[in-house]
């Protein structure tokens, strides 16, 4: 059966406020009337209309349950599991600070199987991970009373790379980084047993950002192209595949006969730039025409990528938290943590606020005044937006005129 519509501005405070009063508990006028609860809730008044009522479940403050609650309590359960349902608030209070473990030493982990029951269930297997799948409720009480390690010695443990697996892993890539996207697991093995440089010895150095290598195009009609690239190998490939590229419009247009060379080792960025330029001065003397439609020592947007301490602790001074800093430029906050620069350039900033408690009716009136629309409120303020959220308050702030109307 459809519900009851009702004419735009029928919920008033007025009318919210008639029908709550003939309520003594909140559960039941929520489940009662739904539609007067969740438009309270909306227009932000429900704290105002349900003052008076009680709560059927006994809640205790904020802060009641102290260290001392929390051991009285424990004191009064035989198990965990009675501790947990009996006594959940010093159970989740005690979690929260850091006690559980302190308080709780003395109450057994689980009361259906004793240790020599887990001992008997776990002869049956002979790795860990058959026994935590097939016996979980005996490998789980063994775990959570400490005796695992005990129980599981007659195991095998899975030991699923070793320096033979992943050496013939390593001969079937080229690069590097090839090795790493392919098979991460057994690179990050590898390298966290000291012997990648050993297994990747036979592969082909690639440059990065700051390394590059000069490489040549001849042709047979005496023309040439010369160009640097960090992987010299794929941007051959590039000129030889892609159809904006002036070698492969001569090649398919004009000679078809060429020789492709790398000219240098590993050098500077700046260097190799440098000497672009002179090598395509060098050839233009002998005689031989470019290919070349710009002018040597082009870096492409690799410039852009490499930043400066300097130019992180700039951009870090316009937020006043780490979490404003992430959201309002990802890529600086990523390239200063990879440089552990994270600390120095942050050191100005306060420790994020609890928004539950921080945003004040002042204060989000401030930070919505600092921001033209609600998009940048989300981006600059995204705390107090997700309060304005959750307490349904987006009409008071932002009225009802449009999206991005604001009082």
């Amino acid at each position: 059966m459809a519900s009851k519509q009702h004419p735009d501005g029928y919920w008033t405070e007025e009318r919210i406020t008639a029908i709550a009063q003939n309520y003594e508990y909140k559960s039941d006028f929520r489940i009662n009337e739904p539609m007067a609860y969740n438009r309270a809730r909306y227009l932000g008044i429900l704290k105002k209309v349900t003052r008076g009522m009680k709560d059927k479940l006994k809640r205790h403050p904020r802060g009641y349950w102290t260290k001392c609650r929390c051991i009285k309590a424990v004191s009064k359960c035989k198990t965990l599991n009675e501790f947990r349902l009996k006594c959940k608030g010093a159970y989740g209070a005690s979690k929260t600070n850091g006690w559980f473990e302190e308080i709780t030493k003395t109450l057994p982990r689980h009361t259906g199987f004793s240790k020599e029951d887990c001992r008997l269930d776990a002869l049956n297997y002979n790795m860990r991970k058959d026994w935590e799948t097939k016996s979980h409720a005996t490998f789980w009480c063994a775990k959570q009373n400490g005796w695992l390690d005990e129980l599981t010695a007659h195991m095998k443990r899975k030991n699923y790379y070793n320096k033979h697996i992943c050496q013939d892993t390593a001969k079937k890539c080229k690069t590097r980084k090839e090795f790493q996207s392919k098979y991460p697991s057994i690179y990050e093995h590898a390298q966290t047993h000291h012997y990648l440089d050993e297994i990747c010895a036979h592969m082909e150095r690639l440059g990065n950002w700051r390394l590059r290598k000069l490489y040549v195009f001849e042709f047979i009609d005496k023309y040439a192209y010369v160009g640097l690239s960090y992987n010299t190998t794929r941007r051959k490939w590039e000129h030889l595949h892609k159809e904006k590229s002036a070698v492969y419009k001569h090649l398919h247009g004009a000679c078809d006969r060429y020789v492709f060379k790398v000219v240098s080792d590993w050098l500077s960025k700046e260097d190799a730039a440098n000497q672009e330029d002179n090598l395509i001065n060098e050839y233009k003397s002998k005689g031989w025409t470019m290919l070349n439609t710009r002018r040597g020592g082009a870096l492409g947007s690799a410039k852009d990528l490499v930043y400066s301490k300097e130019q992180c602790h700039k951009e870090a001074l316009k937020y006043r938290y780490r979490k404003e800093f992430l959201i309002g430029n990802r890529r600086l906050y990523e390239y200063a943590y990879k440089h552990k620069w994270l600390d120095d350039i942050c050191k100005h900033m306060k420790p994020h606020p609890n928004w539950r408690l921080y945003w004040t009716e002042e204060r989000l009136w401030n930070a919505v005044k600092e921001c033209k629309t609600k998009s940048e409120l989300s981006k600059r303020y995204n705390s107090a937006y997700q309060y304005i959220l959750r307490n349904h308050l987006i009409e008071k702030f932002y009225g009802t005129k449009g999206r991005n109307h604001k009082k």
